[in-house]
C-alpha cells in the first residue's frame, strides 16, 4: 500500500472535480434564499414586502432618496398588502428562508458531496492505494468518532432517527478527517477553491446591496440593504465563512499571489455581513498573519499593536457594524451565554456529562422535525427547541461536557502538531464561540480536510521516527 503521491495525476484530477463540486454546492445551498431575497424569485412577495416595509418605516413612496420605497411601493400597493402588524415587516419576509420544493435538490448537493467525499476515501482504502487510519496513533479524532457514533445509536429510540441523523451529518468532517489522507497532496486545490468562493460571494454581494431587501429592520446609507448574506443564506455565517476561507487560504495555498486582495475581500464581507464574530476572529487573524511576516525583533512591538487593534475593534463595534444592540446576542435573557447556562446548570448531571442525545436543537432537526417530533425532542424546560448559535453549546447539548472536551481537545492535539494549519484552527476554535462550525457548510468541510491534514502529518512523523 502506497501512500499519497503528489505527481498521481488521476488523484489530482480527482481532487480538482472534488474541489469544482464543493464550490458549486456552496453557491447552490444558498441560491434560492440569495435570488428570494434580490426579488429575482418570487417577484410577487419581494414586491409586497417592499410595501409593507417602506409603510412601516414611514418612507415617503416617491422619496428619490430610498429607490427601493419609490420603485415598490405605491399608495395603491400598500393599499392592497395590508398587514397584521405595522410593525413586524418580517411577517411578510419569511418567505426567503422557506425551502421551496424546487429548492430542495439544489439543498441536498451538500449532502451529495459529503457522501461522494467519504465514499471516495473509503474506495481508497479499500482498493489499498493508501493505508487506513491507525486510530491509536490519531487518537484523539478516532476516539471523537466513536464516541459520536455510539452517541448517534443511543440518540435513535430518544429522539428518533430523524433528529439523530440529523446530529450524524453534523460530525462527517471526523470521518473525512481520517478517510482522505489521499487529498493532502491536493490541500493547495481546496485553498484555492476557499479563495474563489470569497471572489464569487464579493462579486455577488453589489447586487445584494442594492436589491436585497432589509431583513433586520436597519437601513444603511444610500438606502443599500444591511448585513449581506450572498449564498451564506445568513449575515453571520457570511462573516464567519469569509474569515475561515482566508485562514484556509493562507495555511494551505503554495504561493500566496492572491493574499493581499484575498484579505481586501474578506475584510469587505466581513464588514458588508455586519458581523461581529467575524470582524473580530478577522482582526486576530491578522494580527498571527502579521506576527509570522515580520521580522524576529519587531514581532514583539508587531503584537502588542496588533492586540490594541483587536481590542479596539471589539469595543468598536457597534459602530464598525452598524448594530446598535450587538451584545444583546450574548447578555440577554434568550443570548449565547444564557443557552450555555442552562444547558450547563439546568439539566441533570447525566445529561450535562454525556448529552441529551446527537442532533437535538441543531438547526437542522429544529427545520426538519414535524410540530409532532418536536413534542417528543429532548432536552426539555428553558433550553427546549433554542438554536445553538455556538459550537460550544451546541456540543454540550449534544454530546455533553466529555464530548465538549474531546472535540476542542482534537482541536488542541492538532494545532499542537501541524504549524502550517494552526491560523485556522484559531480563527475555527474562535468562531465556535458563537456559530455552530460542525453545521455551516462548506467550514466544516474545511476543517476536516485541515484535520485530515494534521493527523496524517502527525502519523508519517511518528512512523519515520520509530524507523
Amino acid at each position: 500500500m502506497s501512500g499519497p503521491d503528489l505527481a498521481d495525476p488521476a488523484a489530482q484530477r480527482v481532487a480538482r472535480l472534488l474541489a469544482l463540486a464543493l464550490g458549486i454546492a456552496v453557491i447552490c445551498n444558498g441560491a434560492g434564499t440569495y435570488l428570494k431575497r434580490t426579488g429575482l424569485l418570487e417577484p410577487d412577495s419581494y414586491r409586497a414586502y417592499w410595501a409593507i416595509h417602506c409603510w412601516v418605516m414611514e418612507q415617503p413612496p416617491a422619496e428619490p432618496a430610498e429607490p427601493q420605497c419609490a420603485r415598490y411601493s405605491s399608495p395603491a400597493e400598500i393599499a392592497n398588502h395590508a398587514q397584521p402588524d405595522p410593525g413586524d415587516p418580517r411577517s411578510v419576509s419569511n418567505y426567503i428562508y422557506k425551502t421551496a420544493a424546487a429548492e430542495r435538490p439544489l439543498k441536498l448537493l451538500k449532502d451529495v458531496f459529503w457522501i461522494v467525499l467519504i465514499g471516495a476515501g473509503l474506495g481508497k482504502v479499500a482498493w489499498q492505494e493508501v493505508r487506513p487510519a491507525n486510530w491509536r496513533r490519531l487518537w484523539p479524532i478516532s476516539a471523537l468518532a466513536v464516541y459520536s457514533v455510539v452517541m448517534f445509536l443511543l440518540s435513535i429510540p430518544i429522539n428518533g432517527a430523524l433528529i439523530a441523523v440529523a446530529g450524524l451529518r453534523s460530525f462527517l468532517f471526523l470521518f473525512s478527517a481520517l478517510l482522505c489522507r489521499w487529498l493532502i497532496p491536493h490541500m493547495a486545490v481546496f485553498a484555492n477553491l476557499a479563495g474563489a468562493l470569497l471572489v464569487i460571494q464579493g462579486l455577488l454581494v453589489p447586487f445584494e446591496l442594492f436589491r436585497g431587501i432589509h431583513l433586520f429592520h436597519e437601513w444603511s446609507a444610500w438606502s443599500l440593504a444591511s448585513r449581506v448574506a450572498g449564498t451564506l443564506v445568513q449575515p453571520n455565517t457570511m462573516g464567519v465563512f469569509a474569515v475561515a476561507a482566508l485562514a484556509f487560504y493562507y495555511s494551505f495555498s503554495i504561493s500566496r499571489r492572491c493574499l493581499a486582495a484575498l484579505v481586501l475581500v474578506s475584510l469587505g464581507l466581513v464588514l458588508l455581513s455586519g458581523s461581529g464574530t467575524g470582524l473580530v476572529c478577522a482582526a486576530l487573524g491578522l494580527l498571527l498573519i502579521a506576527r509570522r511576516r515580520v521580522n524576529k525583533q519587531w514581532r514583539t512591538a508587531a503584537t502588542s499593536a496588533g492586540a490594541l487593534a483587536v481590542a479596539a475593534a471589539l469595543l468598536m463595534l457597534p459602530n464598525l457594524t452598524g448594530r446598535e444592540n450587538i451584545f444583546d446576542s450574548i447578555g440577554t435573557s434568550r443570548g449565547r451565554v444564557a443557552v450555555l447556562h442552562s444547558a450547563l446548570f439546568e439539566r441533570g448531571a447525566a445529561e450535562v456529562l454525556f448529552g441529551s442525545g446527537l442532533g437535538v436543537n441543531t438547526n437542522t432537526a429544529l427545520s426538519l422535525a414535524t410540530p409532532g417530533s418536536r413534542e417528543g425532542m429532548h432536552p426539555s424546560g428553558p433550553i427546549a427547541h433554542a438554536p445553538t448559535d455556538s459550537t460550544l453549546t451546541g456540543l454540550v447539548i449534544q454530546i455533553g461536557l466529555l464530548g465538549t472536551l474531546m472535540f476542542y481537545g482534537a482541536l488542541l492535539w492538532a494545532a499542537s502538531r501541524d504549524v502550517r494549519a494552526r491560523p485556522f484552527y484559531l480563527v475555527a476554535a474562535l468562531c465556535s464561540l458563537t456559530i455552530n462550525l460542525t453545521e455551516l457548510f462548506p467550514v466544516n468541510v474545511l476543517l476536516g480536510l485541515a484535520l485530515a491534514h494534521s493527523a496524517w502529518n502527525s502519523a508519517d512523523r511518528q512512523r519515520a521516527a520509530s524507523s
